[in-house]
């Protein structure tokens, strides 16, 4: 097994030079980055799949206890139920993250040569090494969709009065998607950047500045690799698994395991509640919890995808700056 980077003098030390910083157009990082996944992404996959499992399995379940305590028999022991399956969601969540992470070098290893190839090998140097940027990069990605969200609620309910809702939505989402190209480096920087950087050393506010300073290299590049990772990997290529799954029947059979719970709960709730929250009927939201589940599944395991490309941009971001000032990233 190889050892995990040592960035403690600088960040364009030994492998990470060779195998990672180096300029690339950015068609050529896409092609790479794609063609790298789709020869060398099932180790990659492998290795976040228990997490996935566990951040999946762990929301239905929670779900299926929370709806079940409608029928009020039992219900200590299904709360208690609800709590244990959302500790199993955080946890694999914790888990997918540092997963993540890890993948930025192991990445780079790879581009390297080193192998064989072990997607897991550097989990262990990430969390004991870099737990406080992590916290500082998930406070961070907190801080970021919390004023998104607060941006989105202020642009959509006034400019909803005068456009149909679809057009204030489409506009606050290109609005928050060009700001978080910003910060979309944070990642990498916590994976990658040498341990003196600012950004490992100032926390959450330092860590955004710095992703802001590196994207600002080529904003252009970075915004238009980030578009093409987000639609692929979250809107087309779920999207096909989905329209396959209901063509098979697939999602019609699994919506049999929680729409009797689902109408049990909506049973519960007064006609006039379901008026004015105008919930769909239990079928409808069947079969949105199946699609949710099913995207996210599949969102989570091609993000070892987006994790090349982005590990590709940050290397040749830092070509563009040059070794001598790549230490200070």
């Amino acid at each position: 097994m190889s050892e995990p980077f040592n960035h403690a003098n600088d960040a364009t030390s030994g492998n990470l030079t060779t195998g990672l910083v180096r300029e690339r157009g950015t068609l050529e990082i896409f092609q790479k980055a794609s063609a790298d996944f789709f020869k060398t992404g099932v180790p990659y996959i492998c290795a976040i799949l228990p997490a996935t499992a566990m951040i999946y399995g762990g929301s239905y379940l929670a779900l299926l206890s929370a709806l079940s305590v409608a029928d009020m028999q039992n219900i200590p022991l299904k709360l208690l139920a609800t709590f244990i399956m959302i500790a199993v969601m955080a946890y694999g969540f914790w888990h997918f993250f540092v997963y993540m992470a890890s993948l930025n070098l192991t990445y780079a290893e790879q581009l390297s040569g080193k192998l064989p190839l072990k997607p897991g090998q550097n989990f262990k140097h990430i969390l004991a090494e870099r737990k406080n940027p992590l916290f500082a990069y998930l406070n961070g990605f907190v801080l970021v969709q919390l004023v998104a969200g607060i941006v989105f609620s202020l642009l959509v309910s006034p400019l909803a009065y005068f456009f149909p809702p679809a057009v204030p939505s489409l506009l606050a989402q290109i609005l928050i998607f060009l700001a978080y190209t910003w910060f979309s480096m944070g990642f990498q920087l916590v994976a990658m950047g040498p341990e003196t950087s600012q950004a490992l050393q100032k926390g959450t506010i330092g860590l955004l500045k710095q992703s802001k300073a590196i994207v600002s290299e080529n904003y252009g590049r970075c915004f238009t690799l980030l578009l093409i990772s987000y639609l692929l990997t979250y809107y087309l290529i779920p999207g096909v698994f989905v329209s396959l799954a209901e063509l098979t029947g697939a999602i019609p059979w699994f919506n049999q395991f929680h729409q009797g719970l689902i109408e049990s709960y909506r049973l519960q709730l007064s006609p006039v509640l379901l008026t004015l929250l105008e919930l769909p009927d239990s079928n409808d939201i069947s079969h949105q919890v199946s699609q949710f589940l099913l995207t996210g599944i599949v969102n989570s395991l091609l993000l070892p995808w987006g994790t090349f490309v982005y590990a590709l941009a940050y290397g040749s971001l830092l070509s563009k700056r040059g070794s001598n000032q790549a230490g200070t990233v």
